[in-house]
């Protein structure tokens, strides 16, 4: 199993058993500190590939979420991805966690490169204004095409809201053969449906699940159709009975582990 695949990041993406687990975090950050924000990023990614390397995650992602008009002061930044084979590891990571140790890590990994007071006063600047935390876990997913995800590839995400307890057999069922089809011929690289099992206080709670797509430069899906216009109008309606879709993120790789 390739460690740089998950979910994303799952976002992540490569071949995944439905027990890989994540945690996504999404940061809004304080005017004029997207620079600083950075910086910090580059710094911790230090500690998530030391982490990766030790076999304690999978994988570690830094998502750009791209601009669009509707969004406001409090649309995220950036996007994190932690990703772990299951929870168990995940709270494993999370018992054994200690912030001396990340400062003691980045350090030893910058030693040459960065002075310790240097270290300590990128960590030191607060940069972020509000963390959306989501855990999720992986529910169906296409295969994924075109190798393993490289900075600057793009992804898209969707908040989806569940409203029947048929949900996921549709997103099984319907979504993921045509997303299969879009692979297979070379209209996309990937879909997936995650569910949310946990979330914090700051994080918004209408949410139930997210789908991911990553595309393909230039390609566009084709249009869903099905036996005939009416089977596809009746299987339309069904499936916007199951739930509802805010508007999708479209996101940017800046930064992931090995």
């Amino acid at each position: 199993m390739k460690k740089n695949s998950f979910l994303i990041t799952l976002v992540f993406v490569t071949n995944l058993s439905f027990s890989q687990y994540a945690v996504v975090d999404f940061f809004v950050l304080e005017d004029g500190m997207e620079k600083n924000y950075l910086e910090l990023e580059k710094l911790w990614s230090e500690f998530h590939q030391s982490r990766v390397d030790n076999n304690s995650k999978i994988g570690w992602s830094l998502w750009k979420i791209l601009p669009k008009k509707d969004h406001n002061e409090n649309t995220a930044d950036y996007m994190v991805v932690n990703q772990f084979l299951s929870k168990d590891q995940l709270d494993l990571a999370y018992k054994k966690f200690n912030y001396s140790d990340v400062v003691k890590t980045i350090k030893t990994k910058l030693r040459g490169k960065m002075s310790p007071r240097g270290v300590d006063k990128i960590l030191g600047k607060k940069v972020k204004k509000k963390i959306r935390t989501y855990h999720i876990e992986m529910i169906d997913q296409t295969i994924f095409a075109g190798g393993d995800l490289r900075v600057g590839d793009k992804m898209g995400m969707t908040v989806m809201i569940q409203k029947d307890n048929e949900y996921e057999k549709f997103e099984s069922n319907v979504a993921k053969p045509f997303f299969n089809q879009q692979v297979l011929k070379g209209n996309l690289r990937w879909w997936a449906l995650t569910k949310i099992v946990d979330r914090n206080d700051e994080a918004y709670q209408d949410g139930t699940h997210f789908t991911w797509r990553v595309p393909v430069e230039g390609k566009k899906w084709e249009r869903i159709i099905f036996e005939n216009d009416f089977i596809t109008d009746q299987i339309w309606k069904l499936t916007s009975d199951t739930r509802e879709t805010k508007p999708p993120v479209d996101l940017e790789l800046i930064m992931k582990t090995n």
